[in-house]
């Protein structure tokens, strides 16, 4: 039986600034998506998830990849100048900069 304190244990990646920092990335993604063809959208929202997914299980390659793709992603939203990536793109920095 698992006690408290090794769920919390499990749940670490909760506390780390990167987390929060891919979490928050995934709203903003879903709301630039909401502005582009469903193609591009649902790649989007993907790569976001699977950002904060790969952290959670600590598959920090997968994680960077997925931000990275993303941030390749925003640029084509920026170069078809569909919707203001700063915020989003911002974030993105500083998770490949913790990664």
């Amino acid at each position: 039986m698992w006690s408290t304190a090794d769920n919390v244990a499990m749940l670490h990646f909760r506390s780390l600034d990167v987390y929060r920092s891919a979490l928050a990335l995934v709203p903003k993604t879903y709301s630039i998506a909401e502005h582009c063809d469903r193609e591009l959208a649902n790649h989007l929202r993907l790569l976001a998830v699977t950002v904060v997914t790969g952290l959670a299980d600590e598959s920090i390659a997968q994680a960077r990849s997925s931000a990275l793709q993303c941030a390749a992603l925003l640029d084509v939203v920026r170069a078809l100048d569909v919707v203001m990536v700063d915020d989003a793109d911002a974030l993105l920095s500083r998770i490949l900069a913790a990664l």
